[in-house]
């Protein structure tokens, strides 16, 4: 099985919560494609001032998809952003798996798909995660 991992990112994301999970997964390069994402593509800055060359999502039939949401200062505005959340919202409806990183799961829990299930998250945030679902 080959699955296309999309990594959603947006400005103020946290490189590690992108960069760990990618040195694993691109580490075994005939399992995991990866695929870096963001709402309009092209350049997203992380908090660290990293840019990264983003596409957009396309959603290609026969493909298993994996969805991976990070955290980082960048969440506390997102999850305001009712667009940013639909769109989170969607592709994981398109998606095999989806998982979060860090504050990444507040806007999971933001999007209602984490309702009944359990989850955690950084503990130094987990009240304000806890409060957006």
């Amino acid at each position: 099985m080959v699955y296309r991992v999309d990594v959603l990112l947006f400005d103020k994301f946290e490189t590690l919560d992108v960069f760990g999970p990618v040195e694993i997964l691109g580490s075994l390069p005939d399992i995991f494609k990866l695929n870096f994402i963001s709402v309009n593509g092209g350049l997203v800055e992380s908090s660290q001032n990293v840019r990264v060359d983003t596409n957009l999502y396309m959603n290609e039939e026969g493909i298993e998809k994996i969805l991976l949401v990070p955290g980082g200062r960048g969440t506390r505005e997102k999850v305001h952003d009712n667009d940013f959340i639909n769109f989170i919202k969607n592709i994981s409806k398109e998606s095999k798996y989806t998982i979060s990183i860090c504050t990444g799961s507040a806007l999971l829990a933001k999007t209602g798909i984490l309702n009944g299930k359990r989850a955690t998250t950084n503990k130094r945030a987990f009240k304000w995660v806890t409060e957006q679902g």
